[in-house]
């Protein structure tokens, strides 16, 4: 009981010494002109600010936790997966490269040797219409 009554009092004590710290830079920022570097008081200040993060322990947010925790741990899930889609796009890419893309022997200008000349080209054209052509047709019917 004593510790919580002292913690209280150190919250007190610490806000108001940021209140003072604030109104003496303003004083002399406004009488001197220029004021002086503040960059110590800023860190200070986020530190009040740190102590919001307390808030969080509150039972109140104890879903919101589970649900920030639950996509976290999503994340190496999520990356995952697209590393491989990256990679059959990329294999995709290559195998259309190879059949579709110029011939060193013959000079063929159609669309098919110009869309798949380079891997790059390639992949962004295979990746082209199993997405963004669906997100135009949201975008188009909403």
């Amino acid at each position: 009981p004593h510790r919580k009554g002292c913690r209280k009092t150190f919250s007190k004590y610490f806000d108001l010494s940021l209140v003072v710290i604030d109104t003496i830079h303003v004083i002399i920022s406004r009488t001197i002109g220029t004021g002086f570097s503040a960059s110590f008081f800023r860190v200070v200040r986020l530190l009040r600010l740190a102590r919001i993060v307390r808030l969080l322990r509150a039972r109140v947010f104890r879903d919101l936790l589970n649900m920030i925790q639950g996509m976290l741990g999503g994340l190496g899930t999520l990356g995952w997966s697209l590393a491989l889609f990256v990679l059959f796009v990329y294999v995709v890419a290559l195998v259309f490269r190879y059949f579709l893309g110029p011939k060193d022997e013959d000079i063929d200008d159609t669309m098919a040797t110009w869309y798949f000349r380079s891997v790059p080209r390639s992949m962004c054209m295979c990746f082209h219409p199993a997405y963004l052509r669906q997100l135009a047709e949201l975008a188009i019917a909403s």
